[in-house]
């Protein structure tokens, strides 16, 4: 099993898990607080940030990956 492989079959464990508990709360805490001030509008921020949370932090850890394959 290679490293990025070890690293998204980690990310299925119960204990990695608590990360998109943390990063799911706020959000939809920010998209209640934004129903019931009637301010939709930025429903779209939050939405935009949510899906873009999870590929911005796969893209890092894949870079950081290939940047320490390529050092050692």
């Amino acid at each position: 099993m290679t490293m990025l492989m070890m690293m998204m079959a980690r990310r299925g464990m119960v204990h990695h898990m608590w990360v998109g508990v943390l990063i799911a709360l706020p959000s939809g805490a920010g998209v209640a607080l934004a129903i019931l001030a009637g301010n939709t509008e930025s429903l779209v921020g939050v939405a935009i940030s949510a899906a873009l949370l999870e590929p911005a932090v796969n893209a890092v850890r894949f870079y950081n990956a290939l940047c320490n394959y390529l050092l050692l």
